[in-house]
């Protein structure tokens, strides 16, 4: 991956870099968290740093929170034209238990409407889970450098996400007084609004959050 789509944001939010993984046990729109690895060449980028730790877990035949604990199995860098989120691909599991993974490799992306490089990381993974049809085995998975509150906020809204059966039921969730904390609401909404942004040809507000339940619960 070249070094331009590793972006960086604007934001004045900091946290540690996390000691592994920051994704939570349910598949979704992720902010998986890699930290800087000792030793690393001054010219790896982060997606070669993102690929060690798959390619470790394979190594020993070891499973991660965005695998669903399957044993990763495989992992390729950019090899299909025809995938809007290609940074890394993996597969994990095998069989009827299989999971692949479509992973975006961004430093620091920043998920608001007015972030116009996120904007296009949404669309693209947009277009992706698109791609993947009724197919449930296929999952999109953001990678980033150091945990930040916001990328954990994503991670809480996909495990909702994927804790609901459709949209209707995910906002009704949302919509229940002390359910959910109010800046995890207010990341949806901003979820929502980033979306509505990011689709081709621009998208109602009603589709955006329809759109929004499905890429978070992908």
């Amino acid at each position: 991956m070249e070094d331009e789509n590793v972006e960086d944001d604007n934001t004045t939010e900091t946290a540690d870099a996390a000691e592994n993984t920051g994704a939570g046990e349910s598949p979704g729109l992720q902010a998986a968290r890699v930290a800087p690895y000792a030793g690393a060449g001054g010219g790896n980028t982060l997606a070669q740093r993102v690929a060690t730790v798959y390619l470790s877990a394979m190594l020993v035949d070891d499973g991660r929170p965005e695998t669903n604990d399957l044993p990763v199995a495989k992992v390729a860098f950019q090899t299909d034209p025809d995938h809007d989120v290609d940074d890394l691909h993996v597969v994990a599991g095998t069989g009827t238990d299989e999971l692949r993974l479509s992973v975006a490799v961004r430093r620091r992306p920043n998920f608001v409407r007015s972030h116009d490089k996120t904007q296009k990381l949404v669309a693209s993974m947009l277009r992706e889970v698109a791609s993947f049809g009724v197919d449930e085995r296929a999952r999109v998975v953001v990678a980033v450098a150091e945990a930040r509150t916001q990328y954990g906020e994503v991670q809480e809204l996909a495990t909702y996400a994927r804790e609901n059966a459709d949209a209707e039921a995910f906002y009704a969730q949302a919509a229940v007084k002390g359910r959910w904390s109010s800046q995890v609401r207010g990341r949806l909404e901003m979820l929502v609004a980033l979306v509505k942004a990011s689709v081709d040809g621009g998208a109602t507000e009603e589709s955006a959050r329809v759109l929004t339940w499905q890429l978070l619960s992908r």
